[in-house]
């Protein structure tokens, strides 16, 4: 069982992955030299009626090499190929996904839309990871289509009709142009 601080630096676990035991990864320190973090997003959304729904994205950067060092100072186990294999086969999951930080353990997460970006180095790879609460994630609309598309204020409902919820009720509607 990985320990946080002594082999690791978080863990991410999910029942499918890793025989649903948690993962300890190593993570990229940063450049003020206060060492490996987490960060937390908070997000408010109006949900239309006077209330809100709080969402939360969760950041950090995992760090793999064949050659990396524990936060105790020992060998870190596991290698590049492995970890980088594990990493994706959580991410693949989309759902259900656990993360646990010196902060505190953050269940039910997602790896949906944005949630990896690797750099790679040779011997070394930074994966800035986003893991996130949120309920509807959209892909992003067909850039031809949209750009070919106009955002019409009118009563005509021949194209597809959106209210934004507020008490004004502007309608409107995308028409391909």
């Amino acid at each position: 069982m990985p320990t946080i601080g002594v082999d690791c630096h978080l863990t991410l676990t999910h029942a499918n992955v890793n025989g649903g035991n948690p993962y300890g990864f190593i993570l990229s320190g940063d450049a003020e030299g206060l060492g490996p973090a987490t960060a937390i997003q908070r997000e408010a959304f109006d949900d239309g009626d006077g209330a809100y729904t709080d969402k939360r994205k969760y950041f950090f950067t995992v760090l793999l090499s064949d050659s990396l060092s524990n936060p105790d100072g020992t060998d870190h186990a596991g290698t590049k190929s492995a970890e980088y294999a594990l990493l994706l086969s959580f991410f693949s999951q989309r759902t259900d996904i656990t993360l646990t930080t010196p902060a505190g353990v953050f269940a039910g997460l997602k790896a949906t839309a944005h949630h990896a970006t690797e750099t790679h180095f040779g011997a070394v790879m930074q994966i800035a990871c986003q893991l996130n609460d949120l309920d509807a994630v959209y892909e992003p609309a067909d850039t031809v289509l949209y750009l070919s598309s106009a955002w019409l204020l009118d009563t005509d409902t021949s194209g597809s009709e959106w209210t934004d919820g507020t008490d004004d009720s502007e309608t409107g509607y995308w028409t391909e142009g």
